[in-house]
Parts: C-alpha cells; structure tokens; sequence
C-alpha cells in the first residue's frame, strides 16, 4: 500500500510541477499582451493628440 501511495504523490507532485509551468506561461503571455496592448493605445493617443493640436 506504502508503495502505492508513493506514486501517487510523485503523480500529484509533477501534475503540480505542470500547472505552475502552464500558469507562468498563461501569466507570461498576458503580460506580454498587456504590454503590446498598452504600447498600441500609446502610440494611438500620441497620433490623436498630434492630431488634435493641428
């Protein structure tokens, strides 16, 4: 039974292993996003106020 119970945390250990990974790489991207997204409504908002003040 000991023997059993022993691959079975080494399962859970590496499931968790992966959800941390897949949760680095989920929060990774949407940072990234979030950067490319707030670098896109800067240069917007620069063209629109350049173009107001003309």
């Amino acid at each position: 039974v000991s023997k059993k119970n022993s691959q079975k945390q080494r399962n859970v250990s590496i499931l968790s292993c992966f959800i941390g990974v897949h949760d680095i790489l989920v929060l990774s991207q949407l940072v990234s996003s979030a950067f490319y997204l707030g670098y896109i409504l800067d240069f917007y908002m620069l063209k629109l106020i350049h173009h107001i003040r003309k």
